[in-house]
């Protein structure tokens, strides 16, 4: 079909847009800024973290190095396309450590 990938792109964008607005506005009023803006992304933040902790159970040191300590979607969501099964295997390791500069190929 023609143009279905535009017209696709065009309707999913015509329906979130509009509605993930609200949820990104921070709520003065909100009273626990510390874990997200406002009360739609605390249930958001609930969801991700519970099945962070389900994909980790039994690991609480791989729970606290992965768990973000900053609000949803301020930097990175917590998606998995399959690394909290790769951080559980035997042959894995996992160290926090700072990028102190990039280099390119």
């Amino acid at each position: 079909m023609p143009f279905h990938r535009l017209w696709y792109r065009t309707r999913l964008a015509w329906n979130t847009n509009d509605r993930v607005h609200p949820g990104l506005q921070k709520d003065p009023e909100w009273e626990h800024p510390e874990r997200s803006v406002n009360a739609l992304k605390d249930g958001h933040r609930r969801v991700f973290t519970r099945y962070l902790e389900a994909e980790l159970a039994g690991r609480p040191d791989l729970i606290a190095k992965a768990l973000p300590d900053y609000p949803p979607f301020g930097k990175r969501m917590l998606l998995d396309n399959g690394w909290f099964a790769a951080l559980r295997r035997d042959d894995v390791t996992t160290r926090r450590t700072r990028r102190t500069r990039r280099t390119r190929p």
